[in-house]
């Protein structure tokens, strides 16, 4: 990792809005075309670096990817639930997951972008396992907690992405969740034994690795806080949920970013986001959601120079 890149790191303040299939419209380009063409996502991407002058952008920011790869493995098509059995079929066929023609172009695009953006940090984004598994079964969170060895395929799955992207040199990874099910100190062990990998995996490659959710329930923050390094808070979320801390990360809604300048101020302001900058803490700062293709261009130029002054 650059000096540049560890001073970065090191100061925190880091704006990382969720920008991927935006690059699509910039290529003009369907998103199916785009998210198989290494050269254009790269292109693309390294635009969006330069034009807004980001500190560190997602490298390949696609939810579907690993689902959509783990579904192919079995014959299925994209968004068709698999079965347990076929979801333990997948055990020992990891090896073929990174032959998987979209991630192959995910890591040979956060290549690329190591040597064509050389002192941007780079984002890698990864479903955590509990979501990947309600994804790929269609089962709740709650069921899927239930389910030790479909957890283990899905942990396996995502062991070997990150482990992949550690070795493309990816400087910081956002593992998301859509929710987790209330937990008690058995499924709290069950999520101890399903993240420990993944985080051992970061430490290994030498990048933090942030939990992200839309939301968290007060009665998993502590179990939370004991079993993963980082946690990125929602924006709006109460004190008492994220603070005291030394390093604190906030991700806001999407549509924040589509108001008028004055009001985006006024809501980071009031918000977590404000209270961490004063006092000196906030880490990143990135979006819940992926910034779509169809949203107002002009509006979102405007939303991310607002609050790269902002953050300044």
């Amino acid at each position: 990792m650059s000096r540049v890149k560890k001073e970065g790191l090191k100061k925190g303040r880091i704006f990382v809005p969720w920008i991927f299939s935006f690059g699509a419209l910039l290529e003009d380009l369907p998103l199916n075309t785009f998210l198989h063409d290494p050269t254009k996502v790269s292109n693309a991407l390294r635009s969006i670096q330069r034009h807004f002058g980001l500190e560190a952008i997602f490298a390949y920011g696609d939810a579907k990817l690993l689902p959509d790869a783990l579904v192919s493995l079995c014959g299925a098509v994209a968004d068709e639930s698999l079965s347990l059995e076929e979801c333990y079929g997948l055990e020992n066929r990891m090896d073929e997951l990174l032959r998987n023609e979209r991630v192959m172009v995910a890591l040979d695009v956060t290549k690329r972008l190591q040597m064509l953006l050389p002192e941007t940090l780079l984002t890698g984004w990864l479903n955590g396992p509990v979501t990947l598994a309600v994804r790929l079964t269609g089962l709740s969170a709650g069921e899927v907690m239930a389910q030790p060895r479909l957890l283990s395929v899905c942990t396996k799955a995502v062991l070997t992405f990150a482990r992949a992207l550690g070795e493309t040199g990816i400087d910081i990874m956002f593992v998301a969740e859509d929710a987790l099910p209330l937990l008690d100190a058995n499924l709290a062990r069950v999520l101890t034994r399903v993240y420990s990998p993944i985080w051992n995996t970061a430490k290994y490659y030498g990048f933090p690795a942030l939990l992200m959710q839309k939301e968290f329930g007060k009665e998993n923050i502590a179990v939370l806080r004991r079993t993963v390094e980082a946690l990125v808070f929602p924006a709006d979320a109460e004190p008492e949920l994220w603070g005291p801390a030394k390093k604190i990360s906030f991700s806001i809604p999407v549509s924040v970013m589509e108001k008028p300048p004055g009001e985006i101020v006024a809501y980071l302001e009031r918000c977590g986001v404000g209270r961490a900058l004063k006092a000196s803490s906030l880490f990143i700062l990135t979006t819940e959601d992926e910034i779509s293709a169809d949203v107002d261009k002009e509006a979102m130029i405007r939303g991310i120079q607002a609050i790269r002054e902002y953050l300044r």
